[in-house]
C-alpha cells in the first residue's frame, strides 16, 4: 500500500490475534488522529472521548511518537499544558509504516481538565516487546484483552453514574477529585496484585509500576539513588520523595515547598507539592502523572532556591532537571553548574535553620508585628539574590545561562539601582515609578 497516501498495520491485546487498523494519510476531513482513535475505541469498547493519547514505541526512540485524541479535550487546555508540539502528521507517518505490528496496552487515568475517567494507549513494535514474554517495554499481563475489559468498564459505569456531575448531590469540586482517585487507586492496586499473583520476570514492566530507582546529584557531586515505592499507602510518593530530598539536602522537611521536574519532554514536567508544608497545590498531580515522570534509572541535577512564600519562615523550592536536558558539563538556559553546587544548597539550608531555631518570625517573639516580620524575612531572601547576582559577575556563566534570568539581567554597573527597583515593585508600586525614572536619568 502506498505509504504516502495510507498504510495498514496490525495491533493486538497480548493475549489475542492481530487486529487491523488503517490510517488514510490523505483524508483531511476525518484526519490520521480521528481515523486512530475511532478505530482503537471500537476495539476496546472505551468511548472516544475518554481516550487521551497514544504512545508509540519502537526499536528506534527516531520514530517513537505521541498522539492526542483532539476529542478528548475541545477546550484546548490539555494540549497547551503538555505541550504537544511533537504531535505533528510527519512524525505520525514515522510512527506508522505500511505493515507495523504492535502489542497494545491501556492504561487508566484521570486529569483536572477533562471530567471523568480517561485512559491512554502504548502501542508496543512487536520487536521491542518480545512477543513470547515480559520485559521493561512490555508486560503480556497487563496487555490482555480483560485488563483492556475492566478500564472499560470502569469508564463507562462512570459515564453512566453522574457522581461527577457539580449538580448532583450537591458534592464539592474536593469530593468529586477524592472519588476519581480511589478509582483510579484501586486500579493500581490491581496493578501490583498482578506483580504478586504472577511470576513475573524482574525486569517486567509491571515491576517498574511498583517501585523505581531515580539519581539525583549537586552539579559538583557523584548521583546519589532516590527510591520510590508506588505502593506505598501510608507514606505516598510525595513523602518519600521529600523526605530523601531533606536527608540529601539538609534541609528540614515542613521547610521544602515544591519539586518541579524537568524533563525532554515538556509534556512530561510537573510541580509536586510537599504537604507536610503546605496544603495547597496548583493542580490534581495524580499518581499516574507522577509515575509517566520518573521512571526507573532516570537521572536529574538538582537545584536548589529560596523561597518565602506559603509557609511560615524561610523555606526552599527544588528543581531536578533530567540530565538530557541540563548539560552535565555546562551551563544552559535550563540548569546552571555555578548556582547547583553542595555550597549553594548548604548556605540555604543554614539560612532555613537559622530561622527556625531564632524565633525571630515567631507571633510571640520580642513582640514583632506581623509587618516587622516580613520585613527581616524578605531581607534575608533579598540577600539571597545578591548572593545569585555576585555568582554572576565572579563566574564565567554564559549568556545563555539560567543565572542571568535568576539576576534579572543586572549588569555590573548598576547593579543596586535595579535591584532597588526590583525590591520596589513588589513592595509599592510609585516607589517603583520614581527609582524607574532615577534609573533612566542615572547613567
Amino acid at each position: 500500500m502506498n505509504q504516502e497516501n495510507s498504510n495498514s498495520d496490525k495491533i493486538r491485546h497480548s493475549d489475542e490475534d492481530y487486529h487491523d487498523i488503517t490510517i488514510d494519510w490523505s483524508n483531511e476531513s476525518f484526519d490520521y488522529r480521528k481515523q486512530l482513535f475511532h478505530q482503537l475505541s471500537a476495539y476496546t469498547g472505551i468511548p472516544i472521548k475518554q481516550q487521551s493519547d497514544v504512545h508509540v514505541v519502537h526499536v528506534n526512540p527516531h520514530r517513537n511518537a505521541d498522539m492526542l485524541n483532539a476529542e478528548h479535550d475541545e477546550t484546548g487546555f490539555f494540549n497547551a499544558r503538555y505541550a504537544w508540539q511533537y504531535d505533528t502528521k510527519e512524525l505520525a507517518m514515522s510512527a506508522f509504516h505500511d505493515g507495523d505490528c504492535f502489542l497494545l496496552e491501556t492504561r487508566m487515568h484521570v486529569d483536572d481538565i477533562v471530567p471523568g475517567i480517561s485512559c491512554s494507549y502504548q502501542l508496543v513494535h512487536r520487536d521491542v516487546a518480545n512477543e513470547s514474554g515480559c520485559n521493561l517495554q512490555y508486560c503480556h499481563y497487563l496487555g490482555r484483552r480483560s485488563f483492556t475489559s475492566k478500564i472499560s468498564e470502569i469508564i463507562k459505569a462512570d459515564q453512566s453514574q453522574p457522581i461527577l456531575d457539580p449538580m448532583v448531590n450537591g458534592q464539592t469540586e474536593e469530593e468529586r477529585k477524592r472519588i476519581r482517585l480511589a478509582l483510579y487507586d484501586d486500579h493500581l492496586r490491581e496493578i501490583i496484585s498482578n506483580a504478586d499473583a504472577h511470576s513475573v520476570p524482574q525486569d517486567c514492566e509491571i515491576k517498574y509500576q511498583a517501585k523505581i530507582t531515580i539519581k539525583i546529584r549537586h552539579s559538583d557531586e557523584y548521583y546519589h539513588e532516590i527510591t520510590i515505592d508506588w505502593s506505598n499507602e501510608s507514606f505516598d510518593y510525595r513523602k518519600q520523595l521529600f523526605h530523601q530530598l531533606s536527608a540529601y539536602t539538609g534541609i528540614p522537611i515542613k521547610q521544602q515547598m515544591s519539586l518541579f521536574v524537568r524533563n525532554e519532554q515538556p509534556r512530561l514536567g510537573v510541580e509536586l507539592v510537599n504537604t507536610e508544608c503546605a496544603d495547597w497545590n496548583t493542580r490534581l498531580v495524580t499518581k499516574e502523572h507522577a509515575m509517566s515522570v520518573f521512571q526507573d534509572g532516570d537521572c536529574f541535577l538538582l537545584e536548589t532556591l529560596m523561597y518565602k512564600n506559603g509557609a511560615p519562615n524561610i523555606s526552599c523550592v527544588y528543581r531536578l532537571v533530567h540530565r538530557d536536558v541540563a548539560t552535565e558539563f555546562g551551563c544552559n538556559l535550563d540548569y546552571c553548574h555555578y548556582l547547583c553546587r553542595r555550597s549553594f544548597s548548604r548556605r540555604i539550608s543554614e539560612i532555613i535553620k537559622a530561622y527556625q531555631s531564632q524565633h525571630i518570625l515567631d507571633p510571640m517573639a520580642h513582640g514583632q508585628t506581623e509587618e516587622e516580620r516580613q520585613r527581616s524575612k524578605e531581607a534575608v531572601y533579598d540577600d539571597h539574590y545578591r548572593e545569585i547576582m555576585s555568582i554572576v559577575h565572579a563566574h564565567p556563566a554564559p549568556y545563555n545561562c539560567i543565572i542571568r534570568d535568576l539576576a534579572f539581567s543586572i549588569s555590573k554597573q548598576d547593579v543596586e539601582v535595579k535591584f532597588q527597583i526590583y525590591i520596589a515593585s513588589r513592595r509599592d508600586p510609585n516607589k517603583y515609578e520614581a527609582l524607574k525614572w532615577l534609573e533612566y536619568n542615572k547613567y
